[in-house]
């Protein structure tokens, strides 16, 4: 058995959906990291500094460089969702549900020891309340599944970059969620 089949035997008994293997890992730069954490700062999704994985509190630029640099193959787990764009708590339950199919990939393939980085749109909702609203760090950081943006990944672009054309929003939109891995 090969170690993609071992990969993909892990994801298949946590999630039936539609996944790519084996596309090259997202890449970032600092400058990239700054500029999504400065769009971060405007706090249009209203979670600025209030997750351990979303600016300020999240780990340090020369951190995640160094982690995102550190993998070579991603996984894209793709999901499409019936939902009324103007449902906030419809499109927030959304990208909690991609958030909890990347934790459930990541405990598995950890658990047959293969190295991996759950990364999804927002922050961490692991806990009900994250340990940074008490000025403490992350609780359960075996869980935690990092925002995207803070990584400086510009999803469209990285979309772009593997041939696969952005999804027009309708009746559906399309969340998409990475596990990086070894």
């Amino acid at each position: 058995m090969t170690d993609l089949d071992i990969v993909r035997e892990q994801v298949v008994s946590v999630y039936s959906g539609d996944v790519l293997y084996d596309l090259p890992a997202p890449t970032a730069t600092k400058e990239s990291m700054s500029r999504c954490r400065d769009i971060c700062a405007e706090n249009l999704c209203g979670n600025y500094g209030k997750s351990c994985t979303c600016p300020p509190r999240c780990d340090p630029i020369d951190t995640c460089l160094e982690r995102l640099d550190s993998f070579k193959k991603a996984m894209l787990v793709i999901k499409r969702y019936y939902v009324d764009l103007k449902d906030k708590e419809k499109l927030d339950s959304t990208l909690i549900d991609m958030q909890q199919i990347c934790r459930d990939i990541h405990v598995s393939l950890s658990g047959s020891n293969i190295r991996n980085l759950p990364l999804a749109d927002g922050p961490c909702r692991y806990c009900a309340n994250c340990a940074c609203d008490e000025g403490k760090g992350c609780r359960f950081p075996q869980f935690q599944v990092s925002s995207v943006s803070p990584y400086g990944i510009m999803m469209n672009e990285y979309l772009e970059s593997v041939g696969i054309p952005p999804e027009p929003v309708g009746e559906t939109i399309t969340i998409y969620g990475f596990v990086l891995y070894d």
